[in-house]
């Protein structure tokens, strides 16, 4: 899902990058996303998680790195891509979108710009409307709000060429994947 601000209205104005999920049993609560996370932990991590893996957790060193590397938005294309034809990773990506945008929407000082999740993680890219916003690690929320659960999670900001501010963010939605992994070189 990709959403940008509209210059004339500064408001949000939204465009997919993968059709919407249009489907009766796309997962609402926080049951219906355990009962999802569930069903897909017997699936194989998408190709484009899988080298920000580790036994299943996510590999702390190559996920930190991407955050704030050129890199990020070809790891999000790939996924956005592989997302489109799984669905329940475009469960998951409805699911989660709705929620951080939903989060980021309510504390004003931030606009959810890009979003997908894969079988294992969800990442994404927020816009910063305020200059002094900071960034609050979502999974805090999520556990104060009992939101859909969010796990181990890495975070950096990312200043555009223009000057704007981003935050990306990268969070597991695995059960098994609490921890974060800083594997040896």
């Amino acid at each position: 899902i990709d959403v940008r601000m509209d210059d004339k209205t500064g408001k949000k104005a939204g465009t997919f990058s993968s059709p919407p999920v249009i489907a009766s049993d796309v997962a609402r609560s926080r049951g219906d996303v355990d009962e999802l996370n569930q069903r897909i932990r017997s699936a194989d991590a998408l190709p484009a998680e899988r080298p920000y893996l580790v036994n299943g957790r996510l590999n702390a060193s190559e996920s930190i790195e991407l955050m704030g590397s050129e890199a990020f938005g070809e790891m999000f294309e790939a996924l956005a891509r592989q997302a489109y034809g799984d669905f329940d990773a475009q469960a998951l990506s409805e699911v989660y979108g709705d929620y951080v945008d939903d989060l980021l929407a309510s504390e004003g000082s931030y606009a959810l710009d890009r979003f997908v999740c894969g079988m294992r993680f969800c990442v994404g890219e927020a816009l910063a409307l305020d200059s002094s916003a900071s960034w609050h690690p979502l999974g805090l929320y999520s556990a104060q709000y009992d939101g859909p659960p969010m796990f181990a999670s890495v975070y950096d900001t990312y200043l555009g060429p223009d000057g704007t501010t981003w935050y990306r963010f990268l969070f597991t939605t695995d059960p098994e994947s609490r921890g974060l992994v800083f594997p040896q070189p």
